[in-house]
């Protein structure tokens, strides 16, 4: 399965989970925040599966995701507020606009995160290992070397025993 169809399937799901979570009389913004980031993660995934693998797409990428993480999480807020019709709202304007100002700060560690995993990528694709040697090497030299490398091993034992 592709990136663009697991964001999919995790955009669905959350859908379905929102859904679930908006009837609820709750006021924590502990799980309101892992929805909109739920979704700001899908939605990132959906925008940049198709573009090429750079470090700097990681970075844009990362960004996006932090300052949608923040903006939807807002908007999931105000969903609430909108729907329950409360004389005393379930999340109150000052928390709203609190979690509009965390979006720099969220656009920050989604890059830097971002380019975390960019480097981390980078680096797993470039690693190559070869756990019976080259690929150069015929069968008879790996397992020339493997019986050195056994051999050493029983020397190294006899010297300790």
């Amino acid at each position: 399965m592709t990136v663009a169809g697991l964001a999919r399937h995790s955009l669905v799901a959350c859908g379905i989970l929102i859904l679930l979570w908006s009837g609820l009389e709750d006021s924590d913004s502990l799980a309101v925040t892992l929805l909109g980031l739920t979704l700001a993660l899908g939605v990132t995934a959906l925008l940049w599966s198709r573009i090429k693998n750079s470090k700097l797409v990681w970075i844009l990428a990362g960004a996006t995701c932090g300052a949608l993480a923040s903006l939807l999480t807002t908007g999931l807020m105000l969903f609430k507020d909108l729907r329950h019709m409360h004389a005393f709202p379930d999340y109150p304007p000052g928390m709203l606009l609190a979690m509009l100002e965390r979006l720099p700060i969220w656009a920050l560690a989604g890059g830097l995160a971002g380019l975390g995993c960019g480097i981390l990528l980078a680096v797993r694709a470039g690693r190559k290992t070869y756990p019976l040697g080259p690929p150069e090497a015929s069968g008879r030299e790996v397992s020339a070397s493997l019986r050195k490398d056994t051999e050493m091993q029983r020397e190294s034992q006899l010297r300790l025993s």
